[in-house]
C-alpha cells in the first residue's frame, strides 16, 4: 500500500483558483468602467468636451488600474518562480528612490483624495534588496493606505 499526503496539493489548487476568481474580478471592474466610458463617448458624447474629459479620465484611471494589477500579476510569477529556486536577486539600492518611485506611482489616487504622500528617509540610505519586489510591496501598502482613508 502506498500513500500519498495530498492536502498540500488541494490547498494550492484551492488557493490558485480563489487567486483567479479575484484577479477576474478586478479585471472585469475596470473593464465594465473603460467599456461604459467609451459607449458613452461613442453615442455622443464626443461633442460635450465637459464630459468628454471626464470619460477619458476614467478611462485612462481604470487602464492604469488594469495595468497595476498586470504588473501585480507578473510580481507574483516573479516570486512564485524566485521561490522556487529559492532566492531572491538582490542588489544595493538607494531606498529613498524606491519610496519615491512607489509614490510617484500613488501620487494620482492620493490627489483624488486630497492626500499627501510624505517620505522621511535619508537619501543617502542603501540596502541590499530586490527593488521591483519592494516597490511593488510599498505600492501596493500605500495604495491601500489611500483606499481605505477618508478624504482630507
Amino acid at each position: 500500500v502506498v500513500l500519498h499526503d495530498i492536502t498540500q496539493l488541494r490547498r494550492l489548487e484551492r488557493v490558485r483558483s480563489e487567486f483567479i476568481t479575484n484577479v477576474s474580478h478586478e479585471l472585469r471592474t475596470p473593464l465594465a468602467s473603460i467599456k461604459a466610458s467609451a459607449e458613452t463617448l461613442h453615442d455622443g458624447a464626443l461633442t460635450d468636451s465637459e464630459n468628454a474629459q471626464r470619460f477619458v479620465e476614467t478611462i485612462l484611471r481604470q487602464s492604469d488600474q488594469m495595468m497595476a494589477l498586470i504588473d501585480d500579476i507578473f510580481s507574483l510569477s516573479s516570486i512564485e518562480k524566485d521561490s522556487r529556486r529559492r532566492t531572491v536577486d538582490k542588489q544595493e539600492c538607494r531606498v529613498a528612490e524606491i519610496l519615491e518611485s512607489a509614490a510617484a506611482i500613488c501620487q494620482h489616487a492620493a490627489e483624488e483624495k486630497q492626500i499627501e504622500i510624505h517620505i522621511e528617509c535619508d537619501a543617502e540610505q542603501t540596502a541590499k534588496l530586490n527593488a521591483p519586489l519592494i516597490r511593488q510591496a510599498v505600492v501596493n501598502l500605500v495604495d491601500n493606505a489611500i483606499k481605505y482613508s477618508s478624504q482630507n
